[in-house]
């Protein structure tokens, strides 16, 4: 579910108030002020991602802290990584100052002391995070705060186009997919910030951003019938057994990953009340598996009914079907 705040709809006077809950929610406790008297305004766009929470902003003039009187009152530990979408900002913690430009993204510590300053109009996106989930190697994340990582070059380009798309359609994010978008996305800015230190990426980090990879680009395209491991081992320009090694400490194969996701698209489709005027192969078809016997089978074995059974569980009990697929598909292991 993605959340909307804006201060247009409050008197002048109440919208840094307004602001100063709305981020302390969103985000953590901080201090906002507005540096030249000429009126705030500020919107927020929020959801979760798995673990995370992104959040878009635009906002006008302003100067925002972390103080060491805020972290006493709410320390959840919490990386904050900021996307600059439009505008320039200017971030300093730890001693450094990181100047940014539209697609450059930087870390902050949540746990230190930081301020930020929006000379003018901004648009930025804002991810939060668990410390942990960013997995940086020991005793170097005081190293990459306040350190901007461009967005015009390398993994940094890569990682703040990723970034700006998903912002773009936050509303889509889906629950269920949640999880493994924000893998996708953790890896690759983990992997930025470490080239951007000039820090070796740990091979398992190398690891997961390659599998972060490709997760997205079989979730992008899913709608291709023809998708198959040697066609996603080809786009990475790796071998097909190299693409079946990163997946063997994986709970699934390659072929099942995207069995799966299929499924769990169209499960989806099915459910939604607005798509009832699809038919099962239409739906199996926006989904790459055209073939209705296929789908169905495949269906069945993953969820335990027919997708026209569980289309007409679905009018009748929307509760109890979801319970009933509650479990992790079953999938078998090949196409």
């Amino acid at each position: 579910m993605t959340f909307v705040t804006t201060t247009d709809d409050c008197p002048a006077r109440e919208r840094l108030d307004l602001w100063r809950e709305v981020t302390a929610t969103a985000f953590v406790p901080l201090a906002v002020r507005e540096p030249g008297g000429k009126g705030f305004h500020g919107e927020l766009r929020s959801a979760g991602v798995g673990t995370a929470t992104l959040s878009e902003i635009r906002t006008s003039a302003c100067v925002v802290e972390r103080t060491p009187r805020l972290i006493r009152r709410s320390d959840p530990g919490y990386f904050k990584i900021e996307v600059q979408l439009a505008g320039s900002a200017i971030v300093e913690q730890g001693g450094r100052t990181a100047r940014l430009s539209p697609g450059d993204f930087v870390l902050c510590d949540t746990s230190r002391p930081y301020r930020l300053a929006f000379p003018g109009e901004a648009h930025l996106a804002v991810l939060m995070l668990p410390r942990a989930d960013l997995s940086l190697p020991a005793g170097l994340s005081e190293q990459v705060t306040a350190v901007a990582v461009p967005g015009s070059e390398g993994l940094g380009r890569v990682a703040s186009a990723v970034v700006a798309t998903l912002t773009e359609q936050l509303d889509a994010v889906e629950p269920a997919g949640g999880l493994r978008v924000a893998e996708s996305v953790t890896g690759l800015l983990r992997a930025a910030l470490l080239a951007r230190c000039g820090a070796p990426a740990p091979p398992s980090a190398r690891a997961d951003t390659m599998r972060a990879q490709i997760r997205a680009y079989v979730d992008a395209h899913l709608d291709d019938p023809g998708l198959c491991p040697q066609q996603v081992a080809d786009a990475q320009y790796i071998s097909l057994r190299y693409l079946h090694k990163l997946f063997e400490t994986e709970d699934v194969t390659v072929a099942e990953l995207i069995r799966a996701r299929r499924l769990e698209r169209c499960r989806r489709d099915i459910e939604d009340p607005t798509l009832a005027g699809l038919s099962l192969s239409e739906i199996g078809g926006r989904w790459g598996m055209p073939d209705l016997s296929t789908f169905s089978r495949a269906f069945r074995a993953a969820y335990g009914m027919a997708p026209s059974e569980y289309r007409r569980a679905c009018t009748g009990s929307q509760a109890a079907v979801r319970a009933a697929a509650s479990a992790a598909p079953r999938v078998p292991a090949t196409l």
